[in-house]
């Protein structure tokens, strides 16, 4: 790991950012999917409530 040249450090530089990249677009869908789950539950929670009261 001491001689590494400079085309395999920008290499790994290119796939951290890739790899990165797709994390963050894996975390922002399921925060959408999440979201938009506990957004339905709380309207199906309401119209439970409403139907109960």
């Amino acid at each position: 790991m001491a001689s590494t040249g400079a085309g395999d450090l920008g290499a790994l530089e290119k796939s951290s950012v890739l790899i990165g990249t797709r994390l963050t677009n894996t975390i922002n869908t399921m925060c959408k999917q999440l979201l938009i789950t506990s957004t339905s539950r709380s309207i199906i929670e309401n119209l439970i409530k409403l139907y109960l009261v």
